[in-house]
């Protein structure tokens, strides 16, 4: 009998693949399913199965409740809800306004009015349908159902009830605004929202984590959801999901903070069949090295912004994460990380694969010599490497499928010349011409979004194999060898800040682009690093 029924391989993935019930078919419009489980390792892909089984009964779940329909009952106590919770919110913004502020609002909330009457603007009634509709815990109709999808949710969820009670609470929201600001108090003119519903015992943590997460996650790259996702699930699990969320305390999240002060780095990876609580006693017990200071503190201040968003939306009356932290012994920056010393990097460059594997070729010589982060090299274009006023470039810059790490990250690095020399523009070249949008198109998105993944995994091992990789270095020592390069050929903090992207230059702005590109031009042919022989790698 098999023990994981479903389970099965295309190409290199393992797939969960399930029979949609009986009563779905013709909702659906498809007998089978498939979700990708993300990862081609066996072990990997069985924890996953089950966690992957619940994802889909959930989702069939959904879809019943779709076809049954919304509760009337329900659906009225959403938009009760919602208007009166809008209402205040309106009374105490209204309360500040004085003068042109005021007469222009007066004039927006006639208009407003007006076209509602009319039947206009159906996008901002369905957007806060949907809003409600996934803060009580239905389905979003902004998912689509693919066959390697990670989120499995319903497609089109609407209910024409609820869009009618939000235009008639939009209408009386005007009135009631414009009775406040015309110095008048406002009366109820429409009976369904003359009362204001009995306020309900405090949100559980669960359904507080589900509200966030719906609300937050359409500007959250897919990254960051899963992180948050994930911090999510360790709250549930320490504290409970049925914990009201106006009894969290200090003392709760300074279990948290004692918690990621001694929970090793991947422990989720390492110790799959655990929980978050068994796996930190299971490292304290074998004294196993806690994460990064600065790690445990990412995933407090998720933490935080959680408890932080909950007292801005009323759901609790304090923040008591705030300012809570794991304490780090105090280092210089410039210590945390080395740079690779020349004997190291001619290890490194002489272990360079063969140029026919694209990405694993060129992106250790283009942060080497451009100081471009891995996340910026991997994801870079064939339309990022062109001419600015006759200078070759490097253009980093977000994109639709491009992501940049601060907004001051978007930047334009000249080439250097022996990226030219080796071959980097040819390279550019043949890649367009061939069609490629993507400069290594063998790098595909992982589960986050993000095209450094793989690319990561695989260098952390090419540089253990070439044996010149210390304690304290990593790949990202590229990055700090290009900036003491930059100081030794004399480059200003202006001029570092502009080429690695921790600032905008102001010189930019002051002389223009052409003068700027340029000045950057002459510095980054002044960096080299002595006694580092590259010829090998000429064409």
């Amino acid at each position: 009998m098999n023990q994981y029924p479903g389970l099965e391989v295309r190409g290199t993935r393992y797939y969960l693949r399930v029979r949609i019930p009986a009563d779905l078919t013709k909702i659906i419009g498809r007998k089978f399913l498939w979700k990708s489980l993300d990862t081609g390792n066996r072990r990997e892909a069985i924890r996953r199965y089950h966690r992957a089984k619940a994802e889909l009964d959930q989702w069939f779940d959904a879809h019943r409740r779709r076809r049954d329909g919304i509760p009337p009952d329900e659906v009225r106590g959403l938009a009760s809800a919602w208007f009166h919770e809008t209402d205040q919110h309106h009374a105490r913004a209204d309360f500040a306004l004085t003068g042109p502020d005021l007469s222009g609002t007066i004039a927006e909330l006639g208009q407003e009015l007006f076209d509602l009457r009319s039947g206009a603007d159906p996008e901002t009634i369905q957007a806060i349908a949907d809003r409600l509709l996934i803060a009580a815990g239905w389905p979003s109709h902004q998912h689509v159902v693919g066959p390697i999808r990670t989120r499995w949710q319903v497609a089109d969820v609407h209910d024409p009830e609820l869009d009618h009670l939000i235009r008639r609470g939009l209408i009386e929201l005007s009135r009631r605004r414009l009775s406040r600001l015309n110095g008048q108090t406002p009366a109820a003119l429409d009976p369904i929202f003359a009362v204001q519903p009995v306020a309900p015992d405090s949100l559980t943590l669960s359904a507080l984590l589900d509200r966030f997460l719906a609300e937050r996650a359409p500007a959250m790259s897919a990254k960051s959801l899963l992180e948050y996702e994930a911090d999510a699930r360790v709250l549930k699990e320490v504290w409970g999901p049925d914990l009201p969320a106006r009894d969290i305390t200090r003392e709760h999240c300074r279990q948290i903070r004692d918690l990621f002060e001694v929970l090793p780095s991947n422990w989720t990876k390492r110790f799959p069949h655990f929980t978050t609580m068994e796996a930190a006693e299971h490292a304290r017990q074998r004294h196993l090295p806690p994460m990064a200071p600065k790690t445990a503190n990412q995933h407090i201040s998720r933490m935080s912004t959680i408890l932080r968003w909950a007292e801005r939306e009323e759901h609790i009356d304090r923040n008591p994460a705030a300012g809570l932290r794991v304490s780090a012994p105090e280092t210089n920056p410039r210590d945390a990380r080395r740079p690779f010393t020349t004997e190291q990097l001619q290890l490194i460059l002489n272990s360079l694969p063969e140029r026919s594997e694209g990405g694993r070729f060129w992106i250790p010589l283009i942060c080497l010599f451009s100081g471009l982060r891995m996340g910026e090299a991997c994801q870079l274009r064939t339309d990022d490497i062109e001419h600015e006023h006759g200078v070759p470039v490097l253009q980093v810059r977000p994109g639709e499928a491009t992501r940049l790490k601060t907004k001051h990250s978007r930047r334009t690095v000249p080439i250097h010349p022996e990226l030219i020399r080796i071959g980097l523009l040819d390279f550019a070249t043949r890649q367009r011409e061939a069609g490629h949008d993507r400069l290594f198109p063998e790098l595909q998105p992982d589960r986050r979004g993000t095209y450094s993944g793989d690319f990561q995994r695989w260098a952390n091992r090419w540089l253990d194999h070439t044996g010149a990789r210390a304690e304290r270095q990593s790949f990202h020592s590229t990055r700090h060898a290009f900036t003491d390069a930059l100081r030794r050929a004399g480059a200003t903090g202006e001029v570092i800040d502009g080429l690695l992207g921790w600032s905008r230059g102001s010189m930019r702005d002051r002389y223009g682009s052409g003068p700027w590109i340029k000045m950057l031009a002459e510095v980054v042919e002044r960096v080299e690093y002595p006694g580092l022989d590259l010829s090998h790698l000429y064409r």
